[in-house]
């Protein structure tokens, strides 16, 4: 591949000004007090990054439980392919009183699907305050930089004014989200995951589960279609959970808001795929239009690395992102010992070697590319275990032991098709001791038929595993230009030369420059 920089004498030279509106600093021990004003931290995000449009929550809903900013494709068209998905997380618990209860969280935006407290608390996810600024209304967004806080509460000051991308202080995608959550308030159940807080006014209650999850779209040709959504849970309580489910529920609407009763779903094992189409291959809606399919791929499920099987088949036996060890040996040295700050000279805001000492020592170190939590593969993968897919509102999200029953690994109903479908998914069991993670990944696809569909699923998926690996031009070079007598001088650094293509390295060829006289000229 050649790599050329193209540098345009129309160029326009601005100052860039990265000072932020003061906002509030939270101590990441504290919480917004009380259940009565538990979701005052709720935000939302519209991701926009490519072809697919779609408006996500902080507590963990996807969609606005309408069809007006719910998987909008392409984007622009109002055509709206769900009315909303939730991730789910389900483990089965005894009670103070010894009773087996099975617990499920969830993120559910549509007040009738909510399951709540008489008091009308929901029993869900709601969002952990300071991940976002609380002087607006938008989660943190990589493109809307007033949209972060001063500082993050899981990062210490060095990343303050900085990106807070799971790979470094940058945005690998185009576009990026981020927030985190917990269930500190389903208490439908008298199971309490934190024995340390006994004393407390209002006690942790739900599973004990706090999960920080990411958005990220690229506009890249061969990820276009697709955004993908990373979940890493965590059991911050006290107490195991030997028997966790992870997945999501959904309201697929293919066709649109008057065209959604014949739709017709599957669900693939080999590619640990769901997916839902029209029957007849056309809608009425939006003045009549020919719909694609949508689904959901597993990127990432979360993986077992203490039962001594290679549940992915990939040749690996419980390997794992939190064993210190680069397991598949991809960790290279001469390109990924940039430190734990995931910066390296070949990064735009390189701020010099890490302070921790952990740049250039010779040793994969957390933070670094293609080790531990940042090495996407590195998991010994279950995939998809369940799917159970009935016709509005055939499944009870406010139930849990339905939700429960229907999540259970092994659990593949054979879908009525051409009706209004719902679905639920999941993969599992997994456990959580306390302090662990699990990384969840998956991705919203659209393909124009299921060929289509299947292709562009298994494309992310080849992409996920190189760590989100595309061939991107160099990076811009500083550019000055000094006028003179009818004439300018243009003056660049080398770093453009500098540049670290994921797929091919370092392959700067030269650059190119364009002279005209009309800018329009020079944008086409």
């Amino acid at each position: 591949m050649k790599n050329l920089f193209p540098i345009f004498l129309l160029f326009p030279l601005l100052a860039s000004d990265n000072s932020k509106k003061p906002v509030q600093n939270y101590d990441p021990l504290t919480r917004s007090v009380g259940k009565t004003t538990a979701n005052i931290d709720r935000k939302y995000g519209d991701h926009s990054g490519n072809r697919v449009f779609c408006r996500f929550y902080n507590f963990g809903g996807i969609g606005d439980a309408g069809n007006s900013f719910s998987g909008v494709y392409p984007i622009g068209s109002a055509h709206s392919y769900f009315y909303e998905f939730t991730p789910v997380v389900a483990a089965s618990v005894l009670d103070t009183n010894g009773y087996r209860k099975h617990i499920v969280s969830d993120g559910v935006v549509a007040p009738a699907l909510v399951d709540d407290s008489p008091e009308g608390t929901p029993w869900g996810f709601e969002p952990l305050p300071g991940y976002a600024n609380p002087n607006q209304e938008y989660m943190a967004m990589s493109h809307i930089e007033d949209s972060w806080p001063n500082s993050w509460p899981n990062r210490d000051s060095g990343w303050d004014g900085y990106w807070n991308g799971a790979y470094g202080k940058y945005t690998r995608a185009d576009q990026e989200s981020f927030f985190v959550m917990d269930d500190f308030y389903n208490d439908e159940f008298a199971y309490f995951p934190d024995s340390t807080d006994k004393d407390n006014v209002e006690r942790r209650a739900g599973l004990g589960i706090e999960m920080e999850a990411r958005g990220y779209q690229w506009a890249h040709p061969a990820a276009e279609d697709i955004i993908i959504v990373t979940y890493l849970i965590t059991n911050v309580g006290t107490s195991t959970l030997d028997s966790v489910v992870f997945g999501m529920y959904g309201d697929a609407d293919i066709g649109g808001s008057s065209d959604f009763h014949d739709d017709d779903a599957w669900f693939d094992t080999e590619n640990d795929m769901v997916f839902q189409w029209d029957h007849n291959g056309w809608s009425n809606s939006y003045g009549g239009f020919k719909p694609v399919y949508f689904g959901w791929s597993f990127l990432e499920s979360p993986g077992n690395p203490y039962d001594g099987i290679d549940n992915d088949g990939d040749g690996m036996v419980d390997e794992s992102q939190f064993d210190g060890i680069d397991n598949d040996g991809d960790w290279l040295a001469e390109r990924d010992d940039i430190g734990s700050d995931g910066l390296g000279e070949y990064h735009l805001d390189y701020p010099g070697p890490d302070a921790d000492g952990t740049e250039g020592n010779g040793e994969p170190d957390v933070g670094e590319p293609n080790f531990e939590i940042t090495d996407n593969d590195e998991s010994d993968q279950i995939g998809l275990t369940s799917f159970y897919s009935a016709s509005y509102p055939t499944i009870y999200v406010d139930n849990d032991e339905v939700m429960w029953n229907q999540l259970k690994p092994g659990t593949f109903q054979t879908p009525t098709q051409n009706q209004d479908q719902t679905f639920l998914y999941g993969s599992g069991y997994i456990s959580l001791s306390p302090g662990e993670s699990k990384k969840f990944a998956i991705a919203m696809v659209f393909g124009e038929n299921m060929a289509d569909i299947l292709r562009n699923a298994n494309t992310m998926q080849n992409i996920y595993d190189n760590d989100y690996s595309f061939a991107k031009p160099p990076l811009k070079p500083t550019l000055t230009a000094v006028p003179g007598d009818n004439r300018v001088t243009l003056y660049w650094d080398n770093f453009s030369e500098n540049s670290l293509d994921p797929v091919y390295g370092y392959d700067f060829e030269g650059y190119r420059i364009y002279r005209s006289t009309d800018a329009v000229i020079i944008i086409e």
